[in-house]
C-alpha cells in the first residue's frame, strides 16, 4: 500500500471495509517519546490517534492527490460511516489483535450510525473491552473482523498531527477537557453507584436469605439465581425500550426502580410487611421482588452506553468508552467491600439499605443535572416486537442454541461465588467470616490484572482461550475443597477471576452465527450468563444439601461443581469439532 503524508488536527481510523480496500492513503504511525501522564491521555504510548471515521468515498477522493491539513478538514465528513474504536486496555499493549464483541445489552438505535455501531462487551460484573460491530447487513465481513495490516503494529490511522509536530500535552488535555458533555459525566457517575449496589447486594443477598429469612439451602440457591440470572433476559429489551422513553426519564426511572426494589429485598422481614408476607406464600413474595432490581438495571446500561456515545465528540469518544469501563469495573469490584463494612457494622439488612440509598441519590443527580444528550443519525427506533422476532429467529437455530446451552455450564459454575460459597463459609469454615469481602476478591483481580491476562493471551487461538478459561474457573473450587478456610476461598476466587480473565474478552471472537446473521445473532450470545444463573442456583441450592446436610460432606459440594466445568470443557472441544458452527465453514 502506498504511503503519503496526510497531517490533520485529528485522526481518521480506518474500519475493516476501509482498510481492506486498496486505497492510496496514507497509513501513518506517529512514534514519539511520552511520558507515562501522556501516554494514559493518548490512549497509546505509541500511537497518537483519535477516533473519527473515514468512509468509503472520502477514501477514493483524498486519494487523488497529497491533501494538506486544510483539504483534509474539508474532506472530512463527522458523522457518516462507521463510529468505530479500539478497545483501550490493547491499545497499551503492541501487537494485540483487535477483539470483536457484542453488547450484552440492546444498543438504542439512535446511537448506530449507517453501517455499524459501537458496542461494548460487559462479562457479568463490568466492562473489559470496547469493540466495533457491524450490524447484519454487513455481516459477510466477519472474515476481516479482527483483520490487521500487515505493515501497521495496531491501527490504520491518518496522521492525527499539526504540520511538522505531535500533539502536545497541552493540546490533548484541553482536548479531553472539552470533549465531554454533562451528560456524559452525570451517567458515567451514576454507573458507579449503580454496579457498587447491585453487586454489593448480591454478595449479602444468600446470606440474608438463609441466616436472617430462614430458607433453606435450596431455597436460597434458586432465589439468589433468580436475583442474577434475570438481569440478563430483560436486558434484551432494554435499549428498545430507553429509546422509546428518552434517556432522562428512561435513567430517572430505572434508578427509582432500583432504589424502591433494594429497599424492599431489605424490608422483607419487617413488620409492616408482614400482611402481605402472610397472605402468600413467602417463596413466590420474595422471588418477585427479587426479580424488580432487573427491571431497572435493563434500562441503566443502554442509557449510560447511548449517552457516552452522544455526549462525546468524535475526537475522544474512544477515551470516553475507556472512562465508562473505568468506572464500571470500580463500581463492581468496590461493592462487595463496601457491603462487608455495612454488614460488619449495622447489619446485613442495611447492606440493601445501602445499596437504595446509593441508586436513589443517582435519581436526584439525574433529574437535577442530566439532561438528554443530542441524537446522532437518523436510525429508525428500534422496537420491541422487532427484538422479539430476532430473539425467536435465534431459538429457532439449533446449533446456535446447542452451543448457548452447552457454554452454559461454564457459568452454573461461575456463580457459585454468590450463591453457594457464601453460606458454605459460614457453615462450614468461619461463622464470623465477612463474605462480602472474601468476594471483593473477584472484582479487584479483574481491574488489577486483566491488561496483563490479554497481553500473555494475545497469540492465542479464541477457542483455545475459551476451554484453557473453561478448565481455570471450574477447577479453582478443589482450592477450597482441599483447603477449607478463608485464606482457600480467597484463592479459590483468585484462580476463578483467572479464568474469567482468559475465557470471557475472547468469547465472542469464537464465530457462531449463521453467514449473514452475525448482527442478530451474537446480540443474544450473553444469554448464558442469565441461563446459568437461573439453573446454577437451583443446582447449587441441592448439590449444598444432599452432600452438606445429608451425606456431612460438604467438600463434594466443589467437587460435583467442578465436574460441571470440566464436562463443559469437554462438550466444547466436542462441539467444535463435530457440530462445526455455520460461520465458521467456507463460504460458498
Amino acid at each position: 500500500m502506498p504511503f503519503r503524508t496526510m497531517p490533520a488536527p485529528h485522526a481518521v481510523l480506518l474500519t475493516p471495509l476501509e482498510s481492506a480496500v486498496p486505497k492510496s492513503i496514507l497509513i501513518s504511525i506517529q512514534n514519539a517519546p511520552v511520558n507515562p501522564l501522556e501516554s494514559a491521555l493518548t490512549s497509546q504510548p505509541q500511537t497518537i490517534e483519535n477516533t473519527a471515521t473515514l468512509s468509503l468515498a472520502e477514501s477514493a477522493l483524498t486519494s487523488i492527490s497529497l491533501a494538506s491539513p486544510l483539504d483534509a478538514t474539508l474532506t472530512k465528513k463527522l458523522g457518516e460511516g462507521c463510529q468505530s474504536f479500539k478497545p483501550n486496555v490493547f491499545l497499551i499493549i503492541p501487537s494485540i489483535p483487535l477483539p470483536i464483541f457484542h453488547l450484552p445489552y440492546t444498543l438504542p438505535s439512535s446511537v448506530s450510525r449507517n453501517s455499524c455501531v459501537c458496542h461494548s462487551y460487559e462479562n457479568c460484573r463490568g466492562v473489559h473491552q470496547q469493540f466495533p460491530f457491524w450490524n447484519s447487513e454487513l455481516s459477510q465481513l466477519s472474515s476481516l473482523q479482527t483483520f490487521q495490516p500487515s505493515n501497521v503494529r495496531i491501527s490504520s490511522t491518518i496522521a492525527a498531527l499539526p504540520s511538522g509536530g505531535e500533539m502536545s500535552f497541552s493540546q490533548r488535555l484541553d482536548e479531553v477537557r472539552t470533549g465531554f458533555e454533562r451528560p456524559f459525566w452525570v451517567a458515567n457517575i451514576s454507573e458507579i453507584f449503580e454496579r457498587l449496589s447491585y453487586y454489593g447486594a448480591f454478595s449479602s443477598l444468600a446470606v440474608y436469605l438463609q441466616e436472617k429469612l430462614s430458607f433453606s439451602t435450596e431455597q436460597t440457591g434458586t432465589l439468589a439465581g433468580i436475583f442474577g440470572g434475570m438481569v440478563w433476559f430483560l436486558a434484551i429489551f432494554g435499549g428498545a425500550v430507553a429509546d422509546k422513553l428518552g434517556f432522562r426519564r428512561a435513567l430517572s426511572m430505572a434508578y427509582l426502580i432500583l432504589a424502591a426494589a433494594y429497599f424492599l429485598i431489605g424490608s422483607i422481614g419487617a413488620p409492616w410487611l408482614a400482611p402481605v408476607r402472610n397472605a402468600v406464600p413467602l417463596g413466590l413474595f420474595v422471588g418477585f421482588i427479587l426479580m424488580l432490581p432487573a427491571l431497572g438495571i435493563s434500562l441503566v446500561k443502554p442509557c449510560v452506553v447511548g449517552t457516552t456515545a452522544r455526549a462525546s465528540k468524535e475526537n475522544v469518544r474512544s477515551i470516553g468508552y475507556s472512562i465508562y469501563y473505568t468506572m464500571v469495573n470500580v463500581g463492581g469490584a468496590a461493592g462487595p467491600y463496601l457491603a462487608g463494612w455495612a454488614h460488619d457494622r449495622f447489619g446485613v439488612e442495611r447492606v440493601f439499605r445501602l445499596s437504595a440509598l446509593s441508586v436513589f441519590l443517582m435519581f436526584f443527580a439525574v433529574l437535577i443535572f442530566f439532561r438528554e444528550p443530542k441524537k446522532v443519525g437518523d436510525a429508525p427506533l428500534p422496537s420491541v416486537s422487532k427484538t422479539l422476532r430476532n430473539f425467536l429467529t435465534v431459538l429457532g437455530h439449533p446449533k446456535f442454541m446447542l452451543f448457548l446451552l452447552i457454554f452454559t455450564g461454564y457459568w452454573i459454575v461461575f456463580w457459585q461465588q454468590y450463591i453457594t460459597l457464601p453460606g458454605y463459609i459460614h457453615r462450614y469454615i468461619n461463622a464470623d467470616a465477612s463474605v462480602e469481602k472474601i468476594l471483593f476478591t473477584d472484582g479487584a483481580a479483574v481491574v488489577c490484572f486483566t491488561v496483563l491476562i490479554n497481553y500473555l493471551i494475545r497469540k492465542m487461538p479464541a477457542f483455545q482461550c475459551v476451554i484453557l478459561g473453561t478448565l481455570i474457573t471450574s477447577l479453582s473450587w478443589l482450592v477450597v475443597a482441599f483447603q477449607p478456610t478463608v485464606i482457600g476461598a480467597v484463592l479459590s476466587i483468585f484462580v476463578l477471576a483467572l479464568g474469567e480473565m482468559i475465557q470471557q474478552p475472547r468469547y465472542y471472537e469464537y464465530r457462531l452465527a449463521p453467514p449473514g446473521q452475525q448482527g442478530t445473532y451474537m446480540g443474544f450470545a450473553f444469554l448464558p450468563i442469565g441461563m446459568g444463573s437461573l439453573i446454577g442456583g437451583w443446582f447449587g441450592g441441592r448439590v449444598m444439601h444432599q452432600f452438606g446436610e445429608v451425606a456431612h460432606q460438604p467438600e463434594r459440594v466443589w467437587w460435583v461443581i467442578s465436574g460441571v466445568g470440566v464436562l463443559t470443557a469437554l462438550l466444547l472441544w466436542i462441539y467444535d469439532r463435530v457440530v462445526k458452527p455455520s460461520a465458521q465453514e467456507p463460504a460458498q
